[in-house]
């Protein structure tokens, strides 16, 4: 019912435009910033600006959707300035006696 549509990777500082994908039947996204309140959207474009101070430190973003009556209905979180870890993939092809 709600994820970013906006991803960071890299070190962030300042404002920057944050965009959400939002499905029915969410009434409100309640945005928080390192646990405290920095928005609520109620509408589309499901877009705000974020402020993500002067100096690169670790935050975490949440967008808390909730219903007409202010129930919970999903939450979706972001980490800013921490890095990612690197997925790695192998694939390992066995043939058995016949070939295949």
């Amino acid at each position: 019912m709600v994820e970013f549509v906006t991803f960071f990777l890299g070190i962030l500082v300042g404002v920057h435009p944050v965009e959400l994908d939002v499905s029915d039947p969410v009434a409100v996204v309640e945005i928080l910033l390192d646990g405290q309140r920095v928005g609520e959207l109620h509408q589309g474009p499901w877009s705000f600006q974020c402020d993500f101070g002067p100096v690169p430190e670790p935050h975490e973003l949440v967008a808390i959707a909730r219903d007409g009556r202010g129930v919970e209905l999903d939450r979706a979180i972001q980490w800013i300035n921490l890095g990612h870890q690197t997925v790695e993939a192998r694939i390992t092809l066995h043939r058995n006696a016949n070939g295949h």
